[in-house]
């Protein structure tokens, strides 16, 4: 059966003045883009792509953990995973956004990586019995295989148990994840980015699949989606580039 998302737009969320910058970064040696955060027990685990320190535009082949009991001080935790883990994926670079949770007693690390079947970004999933891993590829192929847009992935467990996993850039998709958390319990399902109520008004943007500029509302990419006090939310990147950060409900 499938599920029908209405979203509504929120409030965007401004980006931070100039004089709210942290003087005092999480992580100072090493370039971490999209980190993403997960709470487990009594620590806070933040899981970044890693860009090279040489990279001219990207230049990203793994993904790094970081860790951390009282939110000041923060533990490098090491590379857990890279795109050695996944043989189906271009190796050395485009190991972009990723997004990770913990399921009974399993670790599952999301992950978008060039598919080098499709030639563009796919989907992928690394487990693990524990978030530093070792991470192994258990499909050995892409959970989702690679087509224009498919990156960011974002998981979210309902209450009921229900796990999704969202993902997109230049549009927004969506899918039921099986209990095993690497088999999708649906078809891949695209959400209607154009309806204003949920992305806002049309305007002027630039589409790079078609690289010109036509109408479009404000999301972009990077999904995340959380539920608080009964509430779905929809975070992302907002707005075309430069990017700003709006949310849905």
């Amino acid at each position: 059966m499938k599920t029908k998302l209405k979203l509504t737009t929120g409030l965007v969320l401004l980006t931070i003045c100039p004089a709210l910058q942290a003087q005092n970064p999480v992580v100072q040696t090493s370039y971490t883009p999209d980190p993403a955060p997960f709470v487990y027990r009594d620590t806070v685990f933040l899981f970044t792509d890693h860009d090279e320190d040489d990279a001219q535009y990207f230049k990203m082949k793994d993904w790094q953990l970081y860790s951390t009991t009282d939110m000041v001080n923060w533990t490098y935790r090491g590379t857990p995973m890279s795109t050695a883990t996944f043989q189906w994926a271009k190796q050395g670079d485009n190991a972009w956004a990723a997004q990770a949770v913990e399921r009974n007693g399993k670790w599952y690390w999301y992950i978008c990586a060039e598919d080098t079947t499709k030639h563009l970004h796919g989907i992928g999933v690394g487990v693990a019995d524990s978030p530093t891993g070792p991470y192994t590829d258990p499909l050995k192929r892409p959970l989702i295989p690679g087509d224009w847009g498919y990156i960011d992935p974002s998981v979210f467990i309902d209450d009921d148990g229900q796990a999704y996993l969202f993902w997109g850039n230049n549009g927004l998709w969506y899918a039921r994840l099986n209990e095993d958390m690497i088999s999708l319990g649906s078809e891949v399902i695209k959400v209607n980015t154009e309806d204003t109520d949920a992305f806002g008004p049309l305007v002027m943007k630039h589409d790079y699949q078609l690289n010109k500029r036509i109408p479009k509302t404000n999301y972009e990419e990077g999904p995340w989606v959380f539920k608080r006090n009964g509430l779905y939310y929809l975070v992302y990147a907002a707005g075309g580039v430069p990017e700003h950060m709006a949310y849905s409900t």
